[in-house]
Parts: C-alpha cells; sequence; structure tokens
C-alpha cells in the first residue's frame, strides 16, 4: 500500500467525521431555535 492512499484514506475520514460533526451541530442549533421560539 502506498503512502498517498493511506493519507487520502486519513483524510478523507476525517472530513467525513467532520462533516458529520458539523450537521450534528447544526441540527441541535435547529432543534434549540425551534424550541426557542416555541416558548418566548
Amino acid at each position: 500500500m502506498n503512502l498517498n492512499a493511506v493519507f487520502t484514506a486519513v483524510i478523507n475520514k476525517k472530513s467525513k467525521a467532520k462533516k458529520a460533526r458539523n450537521a450534528f451541530i447544526q441540527q441541535k442549533y435547529k432543534e434549540r431555535n425551534i424550541t426557542n421560539r416555541l416558548f418566548k
């Protein structure tokens, strides 16, 4: 296995994790905003 493939795999894994985390955070913010609107 060559190093380029390893680096690519690691970077892809990291960016996927980052995207998943960002999506999760955005979802949390959306839910919080909705609850804030409901209870104001």
